[in-house]
């Protein structure tokens, strides 16, 4: 005589194969297959981010060179750049706060490099949005003109 100690777990686990094959099939059969949007919707994100922070760092270079060669100022140079950041402050969305710090004097700019820290771009497409904090160190030369990183 056999023993069928066994055959009730067998059953089991092969019921609970059924219905795992079954559910998946479902699953596949159901699947829209939308990965494309996200991964545009991602992509977009990723690309104003980048345009934001370069952005930033354009704006910073124009700056510094404009109130380097402002000449009609004799205020310190410190002044001068929180004078021109306001003329080009234009509030563009996910520009972040880097003109918040210019105009209320979070930044240092000594022998020819501007430091500011704990900046941050934003960007928002949909449902999606991302946000890049950075520090910024420019050195500039005598005239103004941006050569490197610090």
């Amino acid at each position: 005589m056999m023993n069928k100690k066994g055959d009730a777990p067998m059953i089991l686990l092969a019921l609970v194969t059924l219905v795992l094959i079954v559910m998946m099939a479902f699953i596949f059969l159901t699947f829209g297959g939308k990965l494309g949007e996200k991964s545009l919707e991602y992509s977009k994100v990723s690309s104003s981010l980048e345009f934001n922070y370069q952005y930033v760092v354009s704006g910073a270079k124009v700056i510094v060179k404009e109130a380097v060669n402002n000449k009609d100022s004799s205020s310190e140079m410190f002044d001068k750049i929180k004078a021109v950041a306001e003329k080009y402050n234009y509030n563009i969305v996910g520009q972040g706060n880097f003109f918040g710090q210019i105009r209320n004097g979070e930044f240092n700019y000594e022998q020819d490099q501007l430091k500011a820290k704990g900046l941050f771009v934003t960007s928002e497409v949909g449902a999606s949005s991302g946000k890049r904090a950075f520090d910024l160190c420019l050195q500039f030369d005598k005239t103004g003109e941006f050569f490197s990183y610090c």
